[in-house]
């Protein structure tokens, strides 16, 4: 997507440089990439899934004044947006497909019989792969927004940089 453009790279410390001692665990697309391809998500889907909502979470953190950065805080929440989309429509549905699977194959090694994996499980085991945000987050961020915007000393400089 358009908004994913502000995130491709990791931030230049040269550019910004606040951003290290504000963001403690940052994130990019080509260090999430990187990390695809090392194998260090191979074997926990949760981990890439909460590398990648990093990304957002990092730019909603640290671009909290409206009033300059509210373009880039914007393409953040619309990245985020995008991946929840994603997430649901393609990743959640995989992630489905293989815990069937695994039922399947765990009942085929107990002789047909059931391995106890019912719906309620498997979807159990599918959100712990990949949990959902809270279902109103998009509110959320905005009344958190107002509250950042309310955290200003009497000249207007933010005082708090909580989100």
């Amino acid at each position: 997507s358009k908004h994913a453009a502000w995130f491709a790279d990791p931030v230049d410390a040269r550019e910004v440089p606040d951003y290290p001692s504000r963001v403690e665990a940052t994130m990019d697309l080509a260090t999430l990439e990187a990390r695809q391809r090392s194998g260090a998500y191979a074997t926990d889907a949760a981990l890439w899934v909460r590398d990648l909502r990093r990304i957002a979470a990092n730019c909603l953190r640290y671009n909290v004044d409206l009033r300059t950065q509210g373009v880039v805080r914007d393409a953040g929440k619309k990245f985020l947006a995008q991946i929840e989309k994603e997430l649901d429509l393609k990743f959640r549905p995989v992630l489905l497909g293989a815990v069937h699977i695994k039922a399947a194959a765990q009942q085929q090694q107990h002789g047909g019989k059931s391995s106890g994996l019912d719906e309620q499980s498997q979807s159990a085991i599918r959100d712990r792969l990949c949990p959902r945000l809270a279902k109103d987050w998009d509110r959320a961020v905005k009344l958190l927004e107002g509250a950042i915007l309310d955290a200003r000393d009497a000249s207007g400089n933010l005082k708090s940089y909580a989100f």
